[in-house]
């Protein structure tokens, strides 16, 4: 059976993975990363003799990442885990990377981009197979609750209005499992170097945020207005997908609307669960 190993295994996209590859043949080794001691993990390693890592773990928390201290951290921590497993005979790394990246002004951005180039020059240098895979917009099932879609879908799911501040600007979507499964079959691949996770298609944040209020029949409270693009919020941010679609082989199997019902359908839930509670 292969070996992998896995980091960031319980976070957004790590844990749409795991059913993934082990249908894919893949016995699963999840890593917790110690940021304060990053070389505490090499036993683990070591023991485990895995031939592929999959490194999807770093700091997200909305609103704090961009400029968060941290991503120092992640970055040497990350650097050390890539040299650890290469030692111990490693064959396959596949990072996840941030459309951040292109505006590397943040701290986030600078980070995640130090660690593409130096992963790539150190393995190629030590012949083992790299792939980066740079995220755009996942959305789904367990986004934390601060972001765009998640804060929409709750506050019109308890009758509130709903403001989008950025209706002009674009982005590039992918449901949460598309995500995941575009990160397995990119493992599984032979791809190697930078290849952009999404659809290559966008869509304007007002649009996006009136499809969900009239497929939760709530028109009524949203309200639109326009804000100047900064660097941590450009006017477009989409994918160039056409490695990820002719090269990977993948093509999602969620329409933007699918995923929306079911993301949808996801809170509704979630918001039973908690009023069931009282």
């Amino acid at each position: 059976m292969k070996k992998i190993l896995v980091t960031g295994a319980s976070g957004f996209i790590g844990r749409y993975t795991l059913d993934l590859l082990q249908q894919a043949g893949y016995l699963i080794c999840p890593l917790r990363l110690n940021l304060s001691n990053p070389a505490a993990i090499e036993q683990q390693i070591c023991d485990f003799q895995a031939e592929a890592l999959l490194h999807l773990a770093w700091e997200t928390t909305p609103g704090q990442y961009w400029h968060c201290p941290t991503n120092l951290d992640w970055l040497k921590a990350s650097l050390s885990l890539i040299e650890t497993f290469a030692r111990g005979g490693g064959k396959r790394v596949v990072i996840a990377g941030s459309c951040a990246e292109r505006y590397p002004t943040t701290t986030y951005g600078a980070c995640k981009e130090a660690l593409r180039l130096s992963a790539e020059a150190f393995l190629k240098r030590a012949q083992v197979s790299f792939a980066w895979g740079r995220i755009f917009f996942p959305y789904g099932p367990y986004e934390k609750q601060a972001r765009m879609i998640p804060s929409a879908i709750r506050a019109l799911l308890s009758q509130q209005p709903f403001q989008c501040s950025s209706q002009d600007h674009v982005r590039d979507f992918l449901f949460i499992e598309d995500m995941a499964r575009a990160f397995v079959e990119l493992v599984q691949s032979r791809v190697e170097g930078l290849v952009d996770m999404g659809t290559g298609q966008g869509i304007s944040m007002g649009e996006l945020t009136l499809r969900i209020a009239r497929t939760m029949n709530a028109v009524d409270l949203i309200t639109l207005s326009s804000s100047p693009s900064t660097v941590e919020n450009p006017a477009f941010m989409l994918a160039q997908a056409d490695r990820l679609y002719k090269e990977v082989g993948f093509c999602p199997r969620y329409t933007l609307q699918a995923g929306l019902e079911k993301t949808i359908a996801w809170w509704k839930q979630q918001n039973l669960v908690s009023c069931s509670t009282y």
